[in-house]
Formats: structure tokens, sequence, C-alpha cells
């Protein structure tokens, strides 16, 4: 954006989107809650996006509640952490003693695999790790009128 250019202030419908995308992060359903037109909400909802007034204002209001909730990345990051550490802890398993009319340890132990996989992908995709996109450079793109049909 160029110095000097003061940013338009926001229409009532555009702050009204801010404020609907803050409670589910999805722009096109966002976009309709605020009044656009259904059959061209995903397109609306691209445009205010990249708005900068509107992505200014959604800044705003994100740093806002993240400040007012006191959560932010490292808040995240730390509790799935310790997600991770208690799904490993393992658990001893215990079976009925019929003879003994109590719970007995069978000397077997679990933990909570599916919960430790799902933190650890979170964390993995902070930080970025599981991306299918690579990085090849810039692309030359020759035309050739030769064989353009």
């Amino acid at each position: 954006m160029p110095t000097g250019k003061k940013l338009k202030p926001l229409t009532a419908k555009q702050q009204q989107f801010c404020e609907e995308y803050l409670a589910d992060l999805n722009a096109t359903q966002a976009a309709i809650r605020a009044g656009y037109a259904k059959a061209s909400a995903a397109n609306a909802a691209n445009h205010l996006l990249k708005n900068p007034q509107v992505h200014a204002h959604l800044s705003t209001l994100m740093d806002a509640r993240s400040e007012r909730t006191h959560v932010d990345a490292d808040f995240v990051v730390h509790n799935l952490v310790e997600v991770y550490r208690r799904c490993m802890e393992a658990t001893p398993v215990l079976r009925w003693d019929a003879q003994e009319r109590c719970m007995k340890e069978t000397g077997e132990y679990k933990f909570d695999s599916t919960g430790a996989t799902k933190a650890l992908e979170l964390l993995g995709r902070h930080l970025a790790m599981f991306t299918d996109k690579k990085d090849v450079g810039p692309v030359t793109i020759t035309w050739n009128e030769e064989r353009a049909v």
C-alpha cells in the first residue's frame, strides 16, 4: 500500500462481515450472514478478504480478541504439548477378578494414540511441517505460436 494513502472507512456491511468472520473463520458463511447474496457470497468473501481496509480491521479485531481471552499461538502450542503428554501417559489395563471381587492390573498398559497423533498433527501444521507444495523457484513460460492451435 502506498505511503500517505488514507484508508476509506468500512461500510456497515463490511464491518458486519468482519464481525461474522470472527465467529467461525468461514468467509463465505460470514458474507451470507452479513447480507451478501448467497449466490455470490464466495466471490464477495474472496474480494473482502483481499480488501486492505477489511484485512486491517480483521487484524485489529483478532488482536483484541486474543488480548481479551489471553489466547494466542503460544497458549495453543503449550496446550497441544500438554495434550500430547497426557495422551502418552501409560494407563494400566484393569480387569475384574471374580475371585477377589475387585479390579486388578493385567500387566498391560494403554495410551490414547488418537489424541496424541492429533496433537502432533496440529503442532506439525503450526510448524508448517506437512506441506504438499514444493517451492521450485521462478518458472519461465515461453509461448510457441507454431504449436498454439
